[in-house]
């Protein structure tokens, strides 16, 4: 699995690492599954970013998390 970090959207400010592995994408989409790394409580119904190893930032409106 690759690593990566897991923003709110509103603000951008950092929620903690995350282990990610993507089972697809396409141009505007990706999908695939995440972990954080340490206990982190997050708020439903927030937007996220997830920013993956390669510097590449992707929105979800509703991580599984």
């Amino acid at each position: 699995m690759a690593t990566g970090k897991l923003y709110q959207s509103s603000d951008e400010k950092l929620i903690g690492a995350v282990n990610y592995q993507i089972q697809g994408e396409t141009d505007s989409r990706l999908w695939g599954e995440l972990t954080l790394v340490d206990y982190v409580r997050i708020k439903e119904g927030s937007g996220y970013i997830i920013e993956l190893e390669d510097g590449r930032r992707s929105r979800s409106a509703r991580p599984h998390l």
